[in-house]
């Protein structure tokens, strides 16, 4: 779960519903040493609940499934 800009929630619902892969990027905060840095690759979303606006962010609720090759890149 998380915030979306809601200018990017008709891409999140078309991907969606066309069951089509997108490029994403999942962060794990902190330094290198102590675990951070992010995955990176293609998925599917398998599940998308859009909640409440506030201000120009919509929270979100996504579920998404590996599409191919993912990377992990450890934090600077």
């Amino acid at each position: 779960s998380g915030t979306c800009a809601i200018n990017h929630l008709d891409e999140l619902r078309a991907a969606y519903e066309a069951n089509t892969p997108m490029n994403w990027r999942y962060e794990i905060p902190g330094a290198g040493a102590d675990g951070g840095g992010y995955w990176q690759g293609p998925f599917i979303i398998t599940s998308l609940k859009i909640g409440a606006s506030i201000g120009q962010k919509a929270d979100i609720e996504i579920s998404l499934q590996s599409a191919g090759a993912v990377a992990w890149t450890s934090a600077a």
